[in-house]
């Protein structure tokens, strides 16, 4: 089916421009052409008679034909033509193609002059779009890098979301930059009441009147505002203890971490109450106790019973050896159940015997010696007992004792 249009196609404008310029050279031909025949006519009918100006005119009307005809072609080449090459290329230009050469350019009248605007319309055309396709790709390049920006950001909420500490993020001017979903849960917070801007003294203000910050708010900020590293405590009303650590930043503002060491705390006082209860039950044991480290064989611990049985002072036998301590015999002896406990990997027990001591003078002794030994087996110390027996063999009068050097290992 053939789509009817009445809008004219301006392809055909000069086409139909030449056209017409032919058919009125056609028709100034065909009146020039009925001049002459007439005026042939009437030369024919006055034959005889003085003929010179009917021919005259038939002349002139050949010549005016003459005239039409080239001047009608010279327009269609120099007018007609030159225009429908124009339009093709301005039309070419208008659907999207500014690589179209456009032609009679170099021409200096003002067939020239259009095809000249026309050019410098495709230029600015050209140019357009090489803006648009530059803005194009800028803008595609914003839109990625916002993207990244984005993902990165979702990726850090999540890491600070997912830390064990809280984390509260100041700018240089002390206001709330980010604070993590740990932090609110610390302090019993809602994310609605930690804008960022917040001033920290407001979000101090606020931890109080839930009852999450025990302190003095203006304190705290100048406390934070000395522009070093400080790590504090804060006790809360619930018995909670939070470790507060700032930092401060080389480009302006802080990093706060936030830990609850409550249970650390608990821990750790547990275990310094066990360690004074063993240090108790070893000072007040009325058996001289002593601890060598198994690689050299030099005193780590010496409790007060010890320090009585050999007559020395503890800070005389820490550090040192057997032998740095007690007479040749007595640490020859020692030595020798030491070496015996290492190579046997089990306990030694020694029955009574005599030894030398350094402030006690001669004293008559059972002792046991025990490894103990590191994660691997290996043994780490060497812990001895020794039990002074020597008030209950005088009192037996047992004067044969003598310093033995037979041992039996158990265990």
């Amino acid at each position: 089916m053939t789509i009817l249009s009445d809008k004219p196609d301006p392809a055909g404008r000069p086409q139909a421009i030449g056209d017409r310029l032919l058919r009125l050279a056609a028709a100034v031909t065909a009146v020039v052409t009925l001049i002459a025949l007439v005026a042939i006519a009437t030369v024919s009918h006055h034959a005889g008679e003085d003929t010179g100006v009917p021919w005259m005119l038939a002349g002139l009307a050949v010549a005016a034909l003459g005239l039409v005809l080239v001047t009608a072609l010279v327009v269609r080449r120099s007018v007609v033509e030159p225009l429908g090459d124009i339009t093709s290329a301005t039309l070419a230009v208008a659907a999207g193609d500014t690589r179209t050469a456009i032609p009679h350019t170099a021409r200096g009248d003002e067939i020239g002059a259009l095809a000249g605007a026309i050019d410098e319309l495709e230029h600015t055309l050209r140019d357009n779009q090489l803006l648009d396709a530059h803005w194009i790709a800028v803008a595609e390049q914003r839109a990625e890098m916002i993207d990244g920006l984005r993902l990165r950001s979702q990726q850090l909420d999540t890491a600070l979301n997912n830390m064990a500490h809280g984390v509260l993020g100041l700018d240089a001017s002390m206001r709330l930059v980010l604070c993590n979903d740990r932090y609110l849960a610390l302090y019993r917070l809602t994310r609605d009441s930690v804008a960022p801007g917040l001033p920290i003294d407001g979000l101090l203000r606020r931890q109080a009147r839930v009852g999450t910050f025990p302190g003095d708010a203006d304190a705290f900020v100048r406390w934070m505002a000395e522009g070093r590293e400080t790590i504090g405590e804060l006790e809360l009303a619930d018995g909670r203890i939070i470790r507060v650590t700032n930092r401060p930043l080389p480009v302006g503002g802080w990093v706060s971490t936030h830990e609850d060491i409550t249970e650390q705390r608990r821990a750790w006082d547990g275990l310094a109450r066990a360690q004074g209860f063993l240090a108790a039950v070893v000072e007040t044991m009325p058996e001289a106790l002593t601890v060598k480290n198994a690689g050299d064989l030099r005193y780590v611990l010496v409790n007060r019973a010890a320090e009585t049985l050999y007559g020395v002072r503890r800070s005389a036998m820490l550090g040192r050896t057997a032998r740095e301590v007690f007479p040749e015999d007595t640490a020859d002896l020692i030595e020798a159940h030491d070496r015996a406990l290492l190579a046997a990997r089990g306990s030694v027990a020694v029955d009574e015997h005599a030894i030398a001591t350094p402030g006690s003078g001669p004293r008559i002794v059972t002792a046991k010696h025990v490894p103990i030994n590191g994660p691997g087996g290996e043994p780490m110390f060497v812990l001895s007992l020794t039990e002074d027996r020597t008030s209950r063999v005088r009192q037996e009068s047992r004067p044969d004792i003598r310093p033995l050097r037979r041992f039996s290992a158990a265990g």
